[in-house]
């Protein structure tokens, strides 16, 4: 009960240095009895690692800076809101591989409740957020899975494996052509890379513009690399990833901005 009443009052760094105090640097915490983190060990843990990593590897993240500058200037205006609408338009065209319309409108919404419930009393009653963080989750695999049928055909059909996340899982063999990761794992993965990125990068890059707006000197800067960048290509030309090592000044900005305000909470850091 502690734990929610700091949650709303936005004292939760507060609230965990209490315990830290009382518990020393390393314990082990449970919100109502449970533990809140699923978690793979071992064996299970490296295939599903090992799978993730084919998908994020900076081979193919180069692949992927073009799609996501074309996601970007399709936004206009400023907030968290509009910051996690970018965020989740990424993730739904490189993970899954779907763009605007029904299915993403249903996967965001139900998104949205199923990390409010993340949070909340465990009590499933069809009142309380925790029944409808259930039910959204429950939409969410269902979508997820049927999407995952559509991916198998296609990949039958020769579709490259590192076409989204669910493509690449899929993909993911032993010697005999047999899939090393189970549908459920991958429907489990899925939402996991789809939850952590919705909240963690929204919150980064909309921290990132209101430091702008209280630091016109940095500001000035950010622009300078950026506008020195953009004058050196061919008008029109998607940003690609030769453009994203040139923005040296840019990165450390954002790495500042995780320093001053993380995008997660429980990540905690000291300057040495």
């Amino acid at each position: 009960v502690g734990f929610i009443i700091a949650m709303r009052s936005n004292t939760l760094e507060k609230w965990l240095d209490q315990r830290i105090q009382r518990y020393g640097p390393i314990s082990k915490i449970t919100l109502f009895g449970r533990e809140k983190f699923a978690s793979t060990c071992g064996h299970d843990h490296k295939l599903v690692r090992d799978a993730l990593m084919s998908f994020l590897k900076p081979e193919s993240l180069k692949q992927y800076v073009g799609h996501i500058c074309c996601c970007h200037s399709k936004l206009h205006g400023v907030s968290l809101h509009l910051m996690r609408t970018l965020t989740f338009n990424i993730i739904c065209s490189l993970l899954f591989g779907f763009e605007r319309g029904p299915k993403r409108d249903e996967c965001v919404d139900g998104l949205q409740k199923m990390i409010v419930g993340l949070w909340s009393v465990p009590i499933n009653l069809p009142f309380t957020s925790y029944n409808r963080s259930l039910r959204a989750t429950a939409r969410i695999r269902k979508l997820l899975k049927n999407l995952m049928l559509k991916k198998r055909v296609q990949l039958q059909k020769g579709t490259f494996p590192h076409q989204d996340l669910i493509t690449c899982l899929l993909s993911f063999c032993n010697d005999d052509n047999e899939q090393l990761i189970t549908e459920e794992e991958i429907v489990d993965n899925a939402i996991l890379v789809m939850a952590a990125g919705y909240e963690t990068a929204s919150s980064l890059i909309a921290f990132l513009i209101q430091l702008f707006a209280n630091n016109h000197v940095v500001h000035a800067s950010v622009l300078q690399e950026q506008e020195a960048i953009a004058k050196s290509k061919p008008l029109g030309e998607p940003l690609t990833w030769g453009d994203l090592t040139k923005m040296r000044y840019t990165w450390r900005v954002a790495m500042e901005t995780m320093r001053l305000f993380l995008p997660i909470f429980g990540g905690f850091k000291n300057a040495l």
